[in-house]
């Protein structure tokens, strides 16, 4: 019989300590058995930390609260079932000022995978009434744009038929929500 090393000693404990098949268990080496004092293998050095002061953190972050400032408007948005008179249950949409760009977001029940993601969208506002254009999503996404009075009062849903905007007939709500019920 040949004899052992300490190298081929771990190697036979490694190989033979095995867990069961499928366990999380790992190998077992020399070292978890206490048959070596020495460490197996090479130790790791010791992982240097980066030290930042708390005050150039506390500047940063400030620089960007005020130039990263966001404003967030939401309205109530009913939805339909197939059944055009069928009114489904309400939701709402939230249109977020982030800089210049504008994010709409609709949470509402049925919507197709067009609208379930937020949506990079255009806005004018006039006295009157503010009109949100979102970007289509995808391709075979409709265009539509929603034409809402800033008087909190309600709006319409208008599609796009190519050349014209064409106003929706069915009761989309569009009434301004409560501040202290926006979502987080």
């Amino acid at each position: 019989m040949p004899s052992r090393t300490p190298t081929t000693e771990r190697r036979l404990v490694s190989r033979t300590m095995r867990g069961p098949a499928g366990s999380r268990r790992g190998p077992v080496s020399a070292r978890t058995l206490g048959t070596s004092s020495k460490p197996c293998g090479r130790v790791p050095p010791k992982k240097e930390v980066m030290k930042v002061p708390v005050a150039v953190c506390g500047l940063a972050l400030a620089a960007c609260a005020a130039g990263c400032a966001t404003s967030t408007q939401s309205w109530n948005y009913r939805t339909y079932d197939f059944v055009p008179t069928s009114p489904s249950e309400t939701g709402y949409i939230v249109l977020t000022r982030s800089g210049d760009e504008y994010t709409l977001r609709m949470i509402a029940p049925g919507l197709s995978s067009c609208y379930v993601a937020p949506l990079r969208a255009s806005v004018q506002v006039t006295e009157a009434t503010t009109v949100v254009t979102p970007e289509p999503r995808h391709a075979h996404c409709e265009r539509f744009r929603f034409v809402i009075r800033n008087d909190g009062t309600g709006g319409v849903r208008q599609d796009w038929n190519g050349t014209t905007w064409r106003t929706e007939r069915r009761e989309r709500l569009l009434t301004r929500r409560e501040s202290s019920s926006l979502p987080p």
